[in-house]
Formats: C-alpha cells, structure tokens, sequence
C-alpha cells in the first residue's frame, strides 16, 4: 500500500545565482527578485522528518504584468494587484511523479546536487523505466506475458550486390538467346509433312472399384479401399512451461512537484517478477488407422491405342494426306481392327539464316502464299519464324 506526505522543494534565482532557496519564498532573499517563469522547484531533503503538516494542493499562477508567482487562493498579484490570470507553474513545468535517487541512504535526494546534463540524463533514464513498468503492468493485467525485443539480425558481411549482379547477369543472357531475332530473308525452298495416327483395337485387363459398361469381368476381390483414423486411447504427456511469477518487493519512493514550492513524496512497494519453469500434465490422443474393404473388379476391356502412322511429306506446294488402309478385326470384340486417329501437318520454309541455311516452320495460312524468292521481315523464335505484324 502506498504512503503519501508532503515536503518542502528548492528553488534557484536566476537573477542574482542564490541557490537552494525555499519553496516558501515567492521572492529571492537575497535580491528581492520574485520567482519567474523560469523557476524550476527541486527535492534536496525528503526523509519524514521534513514532512509539512499542511501544504497547497494547487500550483502557483504567473502574473503576466510582473512575472511573479502568487498562491492559488489569491485573486489578485501580491506584488502588482493585477487580475489573475489562467496560466500556472503547470502550464511551464510538468509535475508528474519523478523517481528519487538517494545513492548513499541519506535522505537528500541527489537530484538536488547534480548538474542540469546530469539531472536530464536521469530523468530520461526514469522515464524510460517507469514506460517499461506501465506496459508491464498493462501486460500483466491483460494476462499477456512479458515479451524481450528480439535481437537485432546479424549483419552478414559483404555486399548483396556480389550475389545478386551475377544473376542479374545470367538472366539477361539468357533473355537474350531465347527472344525472338529480327531478320530479313528470303525463301529457298517450300515443304511440307503430314501425318495421319492409325489405332489398333486391343483387349487389355484393368482393376477399378467400379465394372465399366461393355467390359468382361473376370473375377473380384475383397481389398483395401482406404482407412479411417479412428481414435485408440489417450496418452498422459508432460510440458514444460514458463510461469512468472512475483519473487519479491522493492520500496521506490516517488517525488511529485506540486507547482508551489512542495512535493509530495509517494512510498510503495512494487513487485518484482521472475521466471519459474513447471510440468504441466495433459491426455493426448492416440489415433490409429483402420483398413476400410470394398469389392474391385478385375475385366477385360477394349482400348484403342496409337500402333501406327501414314506419313506424307513433300518439296512442293501440293500437300496431301496418305491413303489410309485399315485392318479388320477378328473375333466377337473384332480384336485387332483399326481406325484412323489424329491427323496432324506442319509447314515449313528454307532460307539462309546468318550465313547458314535454316529450316523454319510456319502457319498454313502464311505458307499458302508464300513464293520461293519471296523476301521477308519477322522474327526468329527457336525453330518458327514470325512474319512482320504478327
């Protein structure tokens, strides 16, 4: 449980340089200067034994006329008699809570001796640690565990250029070889071929789970369609988890700067956590796979298959497919009979190609009007010539 009380703060003149003023003077006792904008209340001395019976909850207020800090119960500047006006210390300074340092348990806190970097340095310092402790709380009361930064990835040495240009490399190259070549030709020769598939009526034996229409069966067999997995017992398995947990508490004293001259010194006792690891027992389910059967049918089944080809081809502009003779089959299924399958056809052209003569394939449409002596443009892509506009 926290415990609060108030003690009295430190201020400097900048007028004149008297150091460790006390909060309890609107004025410099030296000089006579009032407290300015530029005022900045410390905590030298913050034990019990300098705790006031009463302080002022509310910031002083700055008249603007004077410069002078007056109490929040005054309406009026009591060094000018201005009006009141709304700005006050908080405006210009912040007064959220502050750690205090006390390195040698003296009770003077050392922010009240040091110099301004030194000061600054440590009140980062502080807010850094009381971020840390925010989200931890907030983690904490969220249930979410501390998470640890990951370490910033290792440079590897060498510049990425060295792997990377090669490649970029290799593939231009290749880019290169395989794009399609602009060329100016002209045609040497014309051919063509052409080709018709013949198929053969076969009877072949084949297995399925399902008898197709037309085939002869042969038998059938229980066997192994698939298998289920299907739940077997359960096992008892052991983790081991990390757990935090609150090891002990440590006593932190915070010092808030009320705006008129007193802090209020806030003692708590904050937990500090630590890692502890455990077993953590579970069932976990053991499955096993269980043979599913069905009936597979064995038959015989007729099938065409490619066995053959009539093969034509030419140096002209006459092109025509072979005549095609076809066996009978014999037998009640005609085993053996054949028919024609696909037909396919290719054209071509014969040019010279860098110094030497290429043979290169074209479309039908394109070869139809094409002239031994025909001089073309187009591109050249592996074996096929593109004309120009296409």
């Amino acid at each position: 449980m926290a415990e609060k009380y108030s003690v009295e703060g430190y201020w400097d003149c900048h007028y004149c340089g008297s150091k460790g003023i006390r909060g309890r003077h609107r004025s410099c006792p030296n000089c006579g200067k009032p407290r300015g904008e530029e005022v900045q209340f410390y905590l030298k001395e913050y034990g019990e034994e300098y705790a006031v019976e009463e302080t002022p909850d509310k910031p002083d207020w700055l008249c603007e006329y004077c410069s002078s800090y007056n109490p929040d119960t005054a309406d009026t500047c009591l060094s000018c008699g201005a009006a009141r006006e709304a700005k006050t210390y908080a405006d210009f300074r912040e007064t959220k809570a502050e750690l205090i340092h006390d390195a040698d348990g003296n009770m003077v806190d050392d922010g009240g001796q040091l110099s301004d970097d030194e000061r600054e340095r440590l009140n980062l310092q502080q807010e850094m640690e009381e971020r840390r402790q925010r989200e931890q709380a907030n983690n904490e009361r969220l249930g979410f565990a501390s998470q640890t930064p990951p370490p910033p990835p290792e440079k590897k040495s060498g510049s990425p250029l060295r792997f990377i240009i090669p490649v970029v490399l290799v593939l231009l190259a290749l880019f290169y070889f395989f794009s399609p070549k602009s060329v100016d030709l002209e045609v040497k020769g014309l051919s063509w071929q052409r080709s018709v598939a013949v198929q053969t009526s076969e009877m072949v034996q084949e297995s399925d789970w399902k008898q197709p229409i037309g085939s002869q069966l042969m038998n059938t067999k229980r066997e192994i369609h698939h298998y289920d997995r299907v739940l077997d017992h359960y096992e008892t398995v052991y983790d081991t988890v990390t757990e935090r947990v609150i090891d002990h508490y440590d006593t932190v004293r915070r010092k808030v700067d009320k705006g008129n001259g007193y802090f209020d010194v806030v003692t708590e006792k904050v937990p500090v956590y630590k890692n502890v690891q455990k077993r953590v027992q579970r069932r976990e389910p053991v499955y096993k796979n269980v043979p599913v059967y069905a009936s597979k049918y064995y038959y015989l089944v007729e099938r065409w298959k490619d066995t053959r080809t009539v093969d034509t081809a030419g140096n002209d502009k006459n092109p025509y497919f072979g005549k095609v003779e076809l066996k009978s089959g014999t037998g009640a299924n005609k085993v053996g009979a054949e028919r024609e399958g696909a037909r396919t056809e290719k054209y071509y052209l014969t040019a010279v190609v860098d110094g030497k003569e290429k043979k290169l394939q074209v479309d039908k449409a394109f070869w139809e009007k094409t002239n031994v002596g025909d001089k073309l443009k187009g591109k050249i892509s592996g074996e096929t010539f593109l004309p120009e506009g296409k």
